[in-house]
């Protein structure tokens, strides 16, 4: 055998390749596919980067967590509607009257001091005739509407059956005005009936009413005359003053008189 075989390759045949414990070279790493490893190396997976609609980090525990809000929210509804279902029905609220069944009306009142017992026996006495006449000073029903309210009394069997069975009862109280004396008139109304037409001044004139104990009564005030203007018209009892306001010749107010 030639010993200079191994430095002219011409004349040597194919030689074994030579085995190489290093790395591959770039040439041998091209020639084999990419699919393979070495045996003694682990296969490596490969993950693509991510795409402009992969979900970004963190996305995944965000929605976890709107899920656990939303379970939360649904689970807080479902016990606000049970509670409500077995919860005792609460009873609906008084329905308020309506704007045009409310009246408009003013309060005057009137207590036990204002009764005249006195005035009520006389003219118990007069319809019932146990008095015939009397003087202006032992009168008890001397009042600017005594002579109004005796006629209406005698005329009315309603009025008079209730004061001979003690039900009506005379009130006693002032009309006045409460601003110039000018030469205003009013006309009292209770209940209906009318009580007499009365010129106002400012020290006020004792008029007579007659109530039912324990029952309040529809006062209407109408003005009748005018001395310059308005009419202005007060009404005091124990229980203090009350007054209209300005009226014009033919304007009313309407009170409700109540005793307390």
């Amino acid at each position: 055998m030639n010993e200079n075989a191994d430095e002219n390759p011409k004349l040597s045949g194919m030689r074994p390749e030579p085995q190489v414990s290093g790395p591959a070279s770039p040439q041998s790493s091209q020639q084999r596919p990419s699919s393979f490893g070495s045996s003694r190396q682990s296969a490596a997976y490969y993950s693509p980067p991510p795409g402009p609609n992969a979900p970004q980090p963190g996305a995944t525990a965000k929605r976890k967590g709107y899920l656990a809000a939303l379970g939360i929210l649904a689970a807080a509804g479902l016990a606000v509607g049970a509670w409500f279902a077995l919860a005792p029905p609460v009873p609906p609220a008084p329905v308020p009257p309506a704007a045009a069944s409310i009246k408009n009306e003013k309060t005057f009142l009137v207590s036990k001091a204002d009764a005249d017992p006195k005035a009520t026996a006389y003219l118990k006495a007069m319809l019932t005739g146990g008095t015939s006449t009397a003087s202006a000073t032992d009168n008890p029903l001397h009042a600017v509407n005594a002579a109004a309210l005796l006629a209406l009394a005698k005329n009315s069997p309603q009025l008079a059956a209730g004061i001979k069975s003690d039900r009506v009862v005379l009130y006693r109280l002032y009309l006045l005005d409460f601003l110039a004396e000018d030469g205003d008139h009013a006309e009292l109304f209770v209940d209906g009936v009318g009580l007499g037409d009365v010129y106002l001044k400012n020290a006020g004139k004792e008029f007579l009413i007659p109530l039912v104990s324990g029952t309040p009564a529809q006062m209407k005030l109408v003005a009748t005359a005018d001395g310059g203007g308005g009419v202005t018209v007060g009404f005091v009892s124990s229980m203090g003053e009350a007054r209209t306001r300005i009226l014009q010749v033919g304007d009313f107010e309407q009170w409700q008189v109540i005793m307390q």
